[in-house]
């Protein structure tokens, strides 16, 4: 799982749902994942350790000038030994 709050407003969604491995993949909202398989290999590989991944996702969030603004990252990955979780912010 990851989410990304900005003032207690949770961004990081899909279809209204948090983002995890249940909601971005090959079969569900394919079109926002990206295959990197080392068993089938995309015609344009990412030179990275990752299978696959989401393609970059926008946090849309309302702020005002001159006020804090609250942001929480936080990602969550099981014991499975199979998947790798990582967050990268551009």
């Amino acid at each position: 799982m990851f989410a990304f709050w900005v003032n207690g407003v949770n961004c990081a969604t899909v279809g209204g749902q948090a983002v995890t491995i249940d909601t971005i993949n090959d079969t569900v909202n394919s079109g926002s994942y990206r295959d990197n398989s080392f068993s089938a290999p995309p015609a344009n590989p990412l030179n990275i350790e990752l299978d696959g991944l989401s393609v970059e996702l926008i946090c849309h969030a309302t702020v005002q000038a001159g006020v804090k603004t609250h942001v929480k990252l936080a990602i969550a990955d099981t014991s499975d030994q199979i998947l790798d979780s990582v967050v990268v912010l551009k």
